[in-house]
């Protein structure tokens, strides 16, 4: 995971063929408090190579709904460990709106 921090659960989600997504099959890494800090996948529709481990970091609260301001991906190893480089995606954000 991130900074130290033990998955609590970590749910494989095999996704239903009828559900349009890049990744039949993803792991989510949610920590003590319910928060999924890592997701890992593949990219399918770039190749059965492109394994990805999606860190969420840094959660917030905007109009009640919690959202992580941080989110960070990588290459994942063989292994499942994350590559150091490159970084594949970088996102902060700094404000955000619910609408109902």
């Amino acid at each position: 995971m991130d900074r130290g921090r033990r998955a609590l659960a970590t749910p494989r989600g095999d996704i239903s063929e009828h559900v349009h997504t890049h990744s039949r099959e993803q792991v989510f890494h949610i920590d003590e408090s319910g928060l999924i800090r890592r997701h890992d996948y593949t990219a399918e529709p770039i190749g059965g190579w492109a394994k990805a481990a999606h860190y969420c970091l840094d959660h917030q609260t905007f109009d009640g709904l919690v959202i992580p301001t941080r989110r960070r991906v990588y290459p994942r190893k063989p292994n499942d460990e994350r590559r150091r480089r490159p970084r594949l995606v970088w996102i902060d954000v700094t404000s955000a709106t619910v609408r109902s």
